[in-house]
């Protein structure tokens, strides 16, 4: 637990964990312990998600859905207490490739009918010229992971980097 500690100690932005793949593999014990050693948030698949988490542990409360949910199951959502929408709806044979506009009008629509913010993690091949379509699309945050970023600490810095200089150009 000390490794989580000293995690958030060095980084200040958001900080959250997704606690498990299935609906049995999470203990409301863990779950109570997140909040004190300093994690924000929890995302998970609404499929796994238990009853349980959707009481105030101290954290903001994120569930996502694949590409398999009828997306109009999301409308519901905020009545629960949670605080975003993580859209992964991108198939996973398709994880990788571009950007489609078919992808934009599936958030579009999971941000004017969910009633939360909606958080794309990066399953596509985004790149920085996607970013003003995505906020046309009403995304607000995008979850930059290994098919953006790369694995090596240099490609890591640089895709950060010029994610953020494409978000700070919006305003």
């Amino acid at each position: 637990m000390r490794i989580f500690s000293e995690i958030r100690s060095a980084f200040d932005g958001p900080f959250g964990v997704v606690p498990s793949g299935s609906l049995e593999g999470v203990a409301e014990e863990e779950i109570k312990r997140l909040a004190p050693l300093g994690f924000d948030f929890y995302s998970i698949y609404a499929h796994h998600l238990p009853s349980f988490m959707l009481e105030d542990h101290g954290l903001d409360r994120t569930f996502a859905i694949n590409d398999t949910y009828d997306l109009s199951q999301v409308r519901e959502g905020a009545q629960f207490g949670i605080t975003a929408l993580e859209a992964s709806i991108v198939p996973g044979s398709e994880y990788g490739t571009g950007l489609s506009f078919a992808d934009l009008l599936k958030y579009r629509y999971l941000a004017d009918h969910s009633g939360l913010p909606v958080l794309v993690p990066s399953q596509r091949k985004l790149v920085t010229g996607d970013v003003p379509s995505l906020q046309r699309a009403g995304v607000k945050a995008i979850m930059l992971g290994a098919v953006v970023t790369g694995k090596t600490e240099d490609e890591l810095r640089r895709a950060v980097s010029s994610f953020r200089g494409a978000i700070d150009k919006l305003s």
